[in-house]
């Protein structure tokens, strides 16, 4: 077997190609070094063309400013590519933003505010990107739609609204083809469920006001009611009124079909005209129609938001 020769490798190495370039027939007697561009892929290419240099490695800024991180780079015989997709060596400073905006090259870890409604979006999914992590941290009270560029989705959807709320974070991951995929999301905005009985599990339901009384735990924004019942009313319709102080947060009353359990299949859905409710507000559940023929039993009502 024929033994390559030892060949002593130097700054003043024509191009520097012999770092670079493992078209060589050489061992080397020192450690080989890699190259370091001053600017980004682009510079790199000119100064090294990709159809040139076969399987060469480097280091180059992210994006052509030096405060913004550098890169690993190798060069796949067509073109070079960042070997980490995102910034290995690049501190993450959040960026703060409370309206519409579109998350440049440089930005990955974002912090938004405000009680306005706003799109936020992030780049254009390319094979270049893929694996780049963008994190993003609610701390507003508006609702943020995340929009994709052109055609690309998140987690297969055209679109992801989320309600702020604080301490509510996402990570989304570039699959590299079209789609942002959600990694991560935080526990900062669960769904909180108050659940009430009004009445007992064997007698009927009778009409009447503040048939239950209760105080609500924590300042709650309501995102959604239900009511549901253990026996149906076989025919009439029960309907159900929730109040905070004595005045209700239904402007359309809560209300359960006859011969079904379930408000969730409601003809006519509750509609929340206040979901703000205050720490230890005081709650009251009205019954303003028990069904025509006396036989619903065992009604829960269930409030449903975050604290």
């Amino acid at each position: 077997m024929t033994r390559y020769a030892r060949k002593l490798v130097t700054s003043a190495e024509d191009a520097w190609d012999a770092k670079i370039n493992d078209n060589f027939a050489n061992t080397f007697d020192r450690p080989l070094p890699v190259y370091d561009e001053a600017d980004d892929l682009a510079a790199l290419e000119v100064s090294f063309p990709s159809g040139t240099v076969d399987e060469g490695l480097a280091i180059c800024d992210y994006d052509g400013t030096p405060a913004n991180g550098k890169v690993f780079a190798f060069n796949d015989g067509t073109q070079w590519n960042h070997a980490s997709n995102w910034q290995m060596f690049h501190r993450l400073v959040p960026v703060a933003k409370s309206a519409a905006h579109t998350a440049l090259v440089t930005e990955d870890y974002f912090v938004l505010t405000g009680a306005s409604t706003y799109d936020f979006t992030l780049p254009a999914i390319a094979a270049t990107n893929k694996g780049r992590r963008i994190l993003i941290k609610f701390n507003g009270t508006g609702t943020v739609t995340m929009k994709p560029t052109g055609g690309d989705t998140y987690d297969g959807a055209a679109s992801f609204p989320v309600v702020g709320s604080n301490n509510l974070a996402y990570e989304f991951i570039s699959d590299g083809v079209s789609d942002w995929q959600i990694l991560t999301h935080a526990a900062g905005a669960q769904i909180i469920p108050l659940i009430v009985a009004v009445g007992d599990e064997i007698s009927a339901i009778t009409t009447g006001t503040a048939k239950v009384t209760f105080r609500v735990p924590a300042a709650f924004t309501v995102t959604e009611v239900r009511a549901s019942l253990g026996t149906a009313s076989s025919t009439g319709t029960v309907t159900v009124d929730i109040n905070e102080g004595g005045t209700s947060i239904l402007s359309t009353k809560l209300t359960i079909d006859a011969t079904e359990k379930t408000s969730t299949t409601a003809a006519t859905p509750a509609v929340i005209s206040d979901s703000a409710l205050a720490d230890d507000a005081e709650l009251t559940i009205d019954i303003d129609d028990a069904g025509s023929s006396a036989d619903a039993i065992g009604l829960k009502v269930t409030i449903l938001g975050t604290m």
